[in-house]
């Protein structure tokens, strides 16, 4: 399930992009073989999504979060959370919450403090630990980790050394439009460091001074209080809503939000910009926002703004898909 929604989220508008959600999404494969199978519709995916979720749900253990490396495996909990993301791309918010909250009260987590302490056991404002050492946090639902063992492999590069500049290239960078939504008192803040006058991303700074050795996160309890959060304010329940987004803003020393109505939901949609930058999810949010992307601290000429709807919303099929298998029907515009 994981699989085909990250394979969705890429390749495929996002589910209310037609009104009967019957355009394009990726082939649902249910067994390993060579074949030639063609996109199914969107709404089959993610029926299909939902069926392997639940069956997850049902033959999970509840109990398999023993010992140090429990988040790197699946659990029950994490097929609840993914259940909860995919519901949420649905604009299924009240299923989206259910979940959400059965993972927030029943579930083993807690949130981490946004801190880590030195060798003589002074706090300093940094990275969750999670991302800073091999020993998962109270918030880690699910979890890549890259360690030693994997650094065998020739080629393999990190989020570490993509981000970083000390130990790795820093090839993919934030730009003023993130760094400038944190408030100056945001511990957050300290996810984004200047190099020889660069801002580099730091929020994965590789274990041991290792680029290459990080923890990825894929699910954690943050996202649940976001989402409950936004099901809460749409369902118009502004205290509720408000109560879960300030665990959040408090965790990160970021002013309280006070607001209700529609300029609730627009305060919680930008604090899970704030609170998951860099995690993979701010292209998506905007996908099944269906809001427009739109870059101010912008350098290039053009494609400052991607209008929603646009073909960049749905990336191209490789050309390694479509030469070996003609059912594969390629997006529009490429």
């Amino acid at each position: 399930a994981l699989g085909h929604h990250d394979l969705t989220r890429l390749f495929a508008h996002d589910y209310r992009f037609t009104d009967d959600a019957s355009h394009d999404g990726v082939p649902y494969i249910f067994i390993s073989e060579i074949a030639t199978p063609a996109r199914d519709p969107i709404f089959i995916v993610y029926e299909n999504l939902m069926d392997d979720l639940d069956r997850s749900v049902s033959l999970l253990d509840e109990n398999n979060r023993e010992g140090a490396d429990a988040p790197n495996f699946g659990s029950v909990w994490a097929a609840k959370a993914l259940r909860a993301r995919v519901k949420l791309y649905m604009s299924d918010y009240n299923g989206a919450l259910s979940d959400a909250e059965d993972v927030i009260n029943n579930g083993p987590y807690e949130l981490t403090d946004y801190v880590v302490r030195d060798e003589n056991d002074n706090i300093v404002p940094n990275q969750i630990d999670s991302w800073n050492s091999r020993n998962p946090t109270t918030e880690s639902i699910f979890e890549i980790e890259v360690d030693q063992l994997d650094d065998l492999f020739p080629g393999l590069e990190g989020l570490s050394s993509i981000y970083i500049r000390e130990e790795g290239y820093g090839d993919a960078g934030p730009n003023l439009d993130i760094k400038n939504l944190y408030n100056s008192g945001d511990l957050r803040q300290n996810w984004y460091v200047i190099i020889v006058g660069v801002l580099f991303v730091s929020k994965y700074p590789g274990q041991g001074g290792n680029a290459l050795f990080f923890t990825a996160p894929v699910l954690r309890l943050s996202e649940m209080i976001l989402i409950q959060a936004e099901a809460l304010a749409r369902a118009n329940q502004d205290q509720q809503a408000k109560d879960a987004i300030n665990q959040i803003t408090t965790r990160a020393n970021a002013p309280l939000i006070n607001s209700s109505g529609t300029q609730l939901l627009d305060d919680i949609l930008e604090e899970r910009r704030r609170e998951l930058a860099f995690e993979g999810h701010r292209y998506y949010d905007l996908k099944r926002l269906q809001q427009d992307i739109v870059r101010n601290d912008c350098s290039l000429i053009q494609n400052c703004v991607v209008p929603y709807g646009d073909r960049l919303f749905a990336y191209p099929i490789p050309l390694e898909e479509t030469a070996v298998n003609r059912n594969v029907r390629q997006n529009p515009g490429y």
